[in-house]
């Protein structure tokens, strides 16, 4: 596509870009493990957010170009931004329908916010991939950026009642890591080059040293994940890239242990009103066992000194059993 006509002269403010290169690749979700990553277009463009300080006569024009020479915005436009490179240069661009917003900021100042779909005005050749291996991203992301979400291997089936139950359904599964880079310029470049010429979009994996398993960075193997690389600030010479990646772990689980056996429900919890004065008795009458227990293993000789003795002994207990459960069942009983 050649450079329209229409130009807008009026340059967003350098430190309000937020640049989201397009998408040309699919991630199809396999059952465990790392998903499938594909290509499915070319040609794809950049998503643009800027922010304009305008005063009253730069306010009328913005409008006026916008109304008059774009009907609205209906028709593509010149415009110098940056987008692909750190250099600044002239796209073909539109405006996205519905995200330009007008706010008087005060005084006879203004401030124009909009999206824009915006054209490379570089394009670079597709790298093969070396030999042996897969392209690698020397560019280390800030070590305090990290957001490490490990992936699931297990399934949770829920139940009508209590706990549910889980299980091992898959292995092999792959972390979500969320990093940022801090670029200058040269490194800005690099960083986009490397997306789209080395690994084609985002649809090739590459190897990268990550803070992931261990506490030191040790090389693994990610995608980026479609649609999460953006452009999140620009000051002066400093760029601030994210990107969400899928990163294969590079060793096994430290929790070796086979959990594809049957599925165990947890045990659910118990009411103790339910149980009646039948557990009751049973926790008392151990009470009792354990006390002749340990009257017999205490003084085995004892207790066949009389049997008239013990007889009295027995008695005297089940009265003392009896008024213990009348006690204790009032208790349970009562309102309290």
């Amino acid at each position: 596509m050649s450079l329209p006509t229409e130009t807008l002269n009026l340059a967003p403010e350098t430190q309000s870009y937020t640049i989201v290169p397009g998408s040309e690749v699919e991630r199809v979700k396999v059952g465990g493990g790392l998903g499938k990553y594909r290509r499915v277009f070319s040609g794809s463009t950049y998503t643009v957010s800027a922010l304009w300080l305008l005063d009253r006569s730069d306010f009328d024009t913005f409008i006026s170009f916008y109304e008059s020479d774009l009907l609205n915005g209906s028709k593509p436009f010149k415009i110098r931004l940056f987008a692909g490179s750190s250099t600044v240069g002239d796209h073909a661009a539109y405006f996205i329908p519905g995200t330009l917003s007008l706010t008087p900021k005060g005084g006879l100042a203004y401030v124009a916010k909009a999206k824009l779909e915006v054209l490379p005005r570089i394009t670079r050749s597709e790298t093969p991939t070396p030999p042996g291996g897969y392209h690698k991203l020397s560019l280390v992301p800030d070590i305090k950026s990290y957001s490490i979400v490990p992936g699931s291997d297990v399934e949770r089936v829920s139940m009508r009642d209590g706990p549910g139950r889980y299980r091992r359904v898959r292995g092999g599964s792959t972390y979500t890591v969320g990093a940022l880079w801090t670029l200058d310029n040269e490194g800005f470049n690099t960083f986009l080059a490397f997306y789209e010429a080395n690994i084609s979009f985002g649809s090739k994996p590459f190897r990268i040293d990550l803070v992931v398993e261990t506490s030191s960075a040790v090389e693994h193997t990610a995608f980026f994940l479609p649609g999460s690389l953006s452009l999140k600030s620009q000051g002066g010479l400093t760029y601030v890239a994210s990107a969400k990646l899928e990163v294969v772990p590079v060793q096994p689980s430290l929790f070796a242990i086979d959990l594809d056996g049957p599925v165990v429900p947890l045990p659910g919890p118990v009411d103790p009103s339910s149980q009646g004065d039948s557990d009751l008795a049973r926790v008392l009458g151990g009470t009792r066992d354990v006390s002749k227990l340990s009257g017999a293993d205490g003084a085995g000789a004892a207790s066949t000194a009389g049997t008239d003795d013990s007889d009295d002994e027995a008695e005297d207990e089940d009265l003392d059993l009896a008024r213990l459960m009348k006690g204790t069942r009032g208790l349970f009983n009562s309102g309290d």
